[in-house]
């Protein structure tokens, strides 16, 4: 059912309300109070003869006093000029003009219109004058103390009144601003999540979904065994980036601005042991001394480098081989180190070219891709990532933060045709695009290709008749014509 509340024509009463009590919160009291001085105009003896000029005059008086917090600056002219008429012509009773010209200046003070405010305070104090030359009730000492008395405290009232209206409306703004902020906030949050859940979980479920289509049609295929791990690495990847999605949900969870770098190599190292078990592929994994605490972005490297490594050690080692990667930082100078990864595989055939997607990352964030063949004849990709060491606050205490020496991965990545996408960098920690050989009888096919993550392919180059192909910032490869 839809509400017509807010389209609806408002009523004459609303309007009438709307009018009397003003645009501002201050308004409504000065104007009760203007009503309340105003209705003394009933009590007996408020006029002191009965002639028709002086109740004229004192009549206006009062409208005047009631008229000021809605028209002031209308007020202060009329009040002054009617206080003239009325001095004139009874200078020896009280003048109920002078009351609306000091009520109408303290409702300009409380707009802070200090102009038109000091112009009514002159028109008070030439009254005050004027009343002196002709011996008037308001005249002389006396006189001056009772209107300069009347004149402070009503005005001290504006004055408050005033800042306390500003005070009010900067509050309004402030929060007004801050709901904007927290819309803004939550439309950005919103917008990232289903980005990164597009640019992660979706991608990971496409090449699970590859895998598993490939397994059934010939899960007896040479291959099966490497796909099986690769799965497993997809799965566990793709699970440990939904919970860390999730996590951002939570209106309690803390925005870190470090990553433990050990407990993040460990956990990593214990997904791929957990994945290359269950394919069967002989994968060892060694950690040596890792900087405790790193920036965001040191531990988004990290994950990209060992994950693109392992994934495509698992991918592209020659069957029943052992293969290795270890990670360890080494010291360069006194706040600079060096972490260095490494994989050790057998392959089929030599690897001729640097991998181009480890090569991109490494390069950006100012280290090196290098690949050469041990003595027993094994492919060895040595990748370099340099940090440096900055002291830091961490829980309250001063310790050591690894951050990189220079991180030009997202423009590299624009940079270069073939590259990695802007988007990949954000999932650098996803499994490299999965690689679907053609099941028995018919040749792997372009639907067989899932990409998901950034990496490349490292390792042995592939069999003859493999081709690798560049789209959309990722890497993948199509291996066409072979057979079971």
């Amino acid at each position: 059912m839809r509400a017509t509340t807010v389209d609806r024509p408002e009523g004459r009463g609303s309007a009438v309300w709307r009018f009397l009590r003003g645009p501002r919160f201050v308004d409504l009291p000065l104007r009760a109070f203007a009503l309340v001085m105003g209705l003394t105009a009933f009590v007996p003896g408020a006029f002191e003869l009965d002639e028709p000029l002086y109740v004229a005059l004192t009549a206006a008086a009062y409208v005047l006093i009631v008229v000021a917090p809605f028209l002031p600056l209308s007020v202060v002219v009329a009040s002054a000029a009617l206080s003239g008429v009325f001095l004139w012509q009874y200078p020896d009773f009280e003048n109920m003009s002078t009351e609306a010209l000091i009520l109408a200046t303290a409702v300009l003070f409380s707009y802070m219109r200090w102009w038109a405010a000091g112009a009514g305070t002159l028109a008070l104090l030439a009254y005050q004058v004027a009343a002196t030359a002709q011996n008037g009730l308001d005249g002389g000492v006396p006189g001056l103390i009772d209107l300069g008395y009347g004149w402070l405290t009503t005005c001290l009232v504006g004055v408050a009144a005033g800042f306390v209206e500003r005070r009010i409306q900067r509050e309004i703004t402030r929060r007004e601003q801050a709901a904007r902020e927290n819309a803004r906030a939550l439309e950005t949050m919103r917008m990232r999540f289903t980005s990164d859940t597009h640019d992660t979980i979706s991608h990971s479920l496409c090449t699970e979904a590859a895998i598993i289509r490939t397994l059934g049609r010939a899960p007896h295929a040479p291959g099966a065994d490497r796909m099986i791990t690769e799965l497993a690495l997809v799965n566990a990847e793709a699970t440990k980036r939904l919970r860390q999605l999730v996590a951002r949900l939570r209106a309690d969870a803390p925005e870190s601005a470090h990553v433990g770098l050990r407990a993040e190599a460990r956990l990593l190292v214990s997904a791929i042991e957990d994945g290359t078990a269950a394919g069967g592929v002989r994968l060892s994994t060694t950690v040596g001394a890792l900087p405790e605490h790193a920036s965001p972005a040191v531990g988004t490297h990290f994950t990209g480098f060992i994950l693109e490594l392992a994934t495509n050690v698992i991918r592209y080692a020659t069957p029943g081989t052992a293969s290795t990667i270890a990670v360890a930082a080494e010291q360069a100078t006194p706040t600079r180190v060096v972490v260095r990864y490494t994989s050790v595989n057998s392959a089929d055939a030599p690897l001729t070219e640097v991998p181009r997607s480890l090569s991109t990352r490494a390069e950006a964030v100012g280290g090196s891709c290098t690949v050469s063949a041990d003595p027993q004849g094994r492919v060895v990709v040595t990748v370099t990532h340099p940090l440096e060491l900055v002291a830091t606050e961490i829980d309250s205490e001063i310790a050591t933060e690894a951050v990189p020496v220079r991180d030009d991965f997202a423009a590299a990545s624009q940079a270069t045709p073939g590259e990695l996408s802007p988007t990949a960098q954000g999932d650098s920690a996803s499994v490299a695009g999965a690689a679907l050989p053609g099941t028995a009888g018919h040749a792997g096919t372009a639907a067989d290709a899932v990409t998901v993550g950034d990496a490349g392919p490292v390792g042995a180059a592939g069999p003859a008749g493999s081709g690798t192909t560049v789209h959309a910032g990722h890497s993948h490869r199509r291996l066409e014509g072979r057979r079971a």
